[in-house]
């Protein structure tokens, strides 16, 4: 096609639009089977665990590092989930 350079992100914004709406309107029309079937979509999947995709793990080793013990007591004190 000749392109020297393709810009993405509107690709990207409207490819995760995409997957929303028919997320939603499976969830909507299938309920609770929809969200198992997403979830066995997902085994496997970079993106299967978000907490991992997201760098929390990595996140976490650098607040026990770097701040004190009370620190990071006191920051997840009131948190939900680990």
């Amino acid at each position: 096609m000749g392109y020297k350079v393709i810009i993405v992100s509107l690709g990207c914004v409207r490819s995760g639009m995409q997957a929303i709406w028919d997320y939603a309107v499976d969830l909507k029309n299938r309920k609770e089977e929809a969200e198992k079937d997403f979830e066995k979509k997902l085994r496997g999947h970079p993106t299967e665990d978000f907490h991992k995709f997201a760098g929390i793990p990595r996140v976490r080793e650098l607040e026990a590092r770097y701040l004190s013990s009370e620190e990071v007591k006191k920051k997840y004190e009131r948190s939900v989930g680990s």
